[in-house]
C-alpha cells in the first residue's frame, strides 16, 4: 500500500520490488485500504464525502 499509495507507483512496480504479482498486489492494496478504513471509523474518523 505505501509504494502505491504515497510513493506513487504503479501497481506493476510495486510487484516488481514486492516479488509478487500484479494481481496479489492489487489485492493487497484493497485490502489493506478497507483495513485502514475500519480502523478509522472505529476510532472515529468521519468521511467528508458521506
Amino acid at each position: 500500500m505505501y509504494l502505491v499509495s504515497l510513493e506513487g507507483m504503479s501497481y506493476r512496480e510495486a510487484a516488481r520490488i514486492l516479488g509478487k504479482s500484479e494481481k496479489q498486489v492489487t489485492n493487497l492494496v484493497h485490502r489493506g485500504k478497507k483495513s485502514l478504513k475500519k480502523i478509522l471509523e472505529e476510532r472515529g474518523f468521519i468521511y467528508a464525502d458521506e
